[in-house]
């Protein structure tokens, strides 16, 4: 193991000292705690963009997508117990103003939420899944809604807390079409309000 020098200001030594001794921990091992946890959500992040990239990439390239029309009335019939089989992405036309779709592979980040979230008994699934979809539907008519992040993409915040999801997308406005690129909880993407 290799050691490193940090210079703290004496107030928030004096802040650590108390935390851990209150922790039943040293001050060191609090500090390597906090450490961990930053780079693990920093890395969860930077997996989060990554993914998104890869799947702009993917969309570019073929320019498959789900109508995000389709997928908000599958979403609603899962959540009320129906089996039904989830939309396929593919090419189609352009419909009408602002055109919200969610890129091939987006359908698998959605499922996963609407699994945990009734696997889980969570209270109110319907209502975090209509906050979601609310939120969405937001993007046909203010795509512009959502925070820059890099390569031209958005991210847009969801709800918050342990009720709060991320979505990064994309936005062209020659095609006006906003393409969702991916979806997870606030902690699972390593999203920090700033």
């Amino acid at each position: 193991m290799s050691t490193t020098t940090i210079r703290i200001p004496d107030e928030l030594k004096a802040r650590l000292s108390r935390i851990a001794e209150q922790q039943g921990t040293s001050t060191h091992g609090l500090i390597i705690e906090a450490i961990v946890e930053k780079a693990d959500a920093l890395e969860r992040r930077q997996a989060f963009h990554e993914e998104a990239r890869e799947r702009h990439e993917h969309y570019l390239a073929t320019g498959e997508s789900i109508p995000w029309e389709e997928m908000r009335d599958y979403l609603r019939r899962r959540v009320r117990g129906e089996d039904v089989l989830p939309p396929v992405a593919r090419r189609y036309g352009k419909k009408y103003m602002t055109q919200v779709v969610i890129a091939a592979r987006v359908d698998r980040d959605l499922e996963r939420i609407l699994v945990h979230l009734m696997a889980n008994d969570v209270l109110g699934p319907q209502q975090r899944i209509e906050d979601i979809i609310a939120a969405l539907d937001v993007l046909a008519t203010n795509p512009w809604i959502g925070r820059p992040t890099e390569q031209g993409r958005r991210e847009l915040v969801i709800g918050r807390d342990h009720h709060g999801y991320l979505a990064l997308y994309a936005y062209d406005p020659r095609m006006d079409e906003v393409v969702i690129l991916a979806l997870r909880s606030q902690k699972e993407s390593g999203y920090h309000p700033s």
